[in-house]
């Protein structure tokens, strides 16, 4: 069986449910990263480390020049505004050519309203940090990453890999 290549090569970026088609040049998408903390117990020879629980999301939005949509949706940092970022991905195998999706949905406060940098005779380059409180990665038409700090949820694959967590603290 040939390995499949997967190739991204554009995306579109939807904020409220909007198309910005033209706007966003580029979008700069969160991780997620695992805390741990250690642990060196008497006895043992070694040190480990151990789940306890996830870093902050961030992520950057770059604008391709000045929109009024822009400062509408990143004006009000009481807000929590939801995007979505659509790409299509070419699979090439040795049976040929597929085109799947790949949908990110993210809720998250805008942390910085864009003013811009000025150049003679070059576009406005605008930039927007964000911060991220839920994602959820879809491939294909399945959800195979969904977190949400504010509600205790980890997903993957469809598997809550935090169930027991949440019956345990009673949530």
């Amino acid at each position: 069986m040939a390995l499949p290549i997967n190739k991204v090569t554009n995306a579109n970026v939807y904020a409220e449910g909007n198309s910005l088609l033209g706007k966003v040049m580029e979008f700069e998408l969160p991780e997620l990263s695992t805390k741990t903390t250690e642990n060196n117990p008497l006895g043992m020879i070694g040190v480990t480390e151990h789940f306890a629980g996830f870093e902050k999301m961030e992520g950057v939005i770059k604008w391709q020049s000045f929109y009024k949509e822009v400062f509408d949706l990143t004006g009000d940092p009481f807000a929590s505004k939801s995007l979505q970022l659509r790409a299509n991905i070419d699979v090439y195998d040795s049976s040929g050519f597929t085109q799947v999706a790949a949908v990110v949905y993210l809720t998250c406060q805008f942390k910085k309203v864009p003013f811009g940098s000025f150049k003679a005779h070059e576009n406005v380059e605008l930039e927007t940090d964000i911060s991220v409180t839920a994602i959820k990665m879809e491939y294909d038409g399945a959800t195979v990453l969904e977190y949400d700090a504010l509600a205790n949820i980890y997903k993957l694959n469809g598997v809550d890999k935090l169930a027991t967590y949440r019956n345990n603290i009673g949530a």
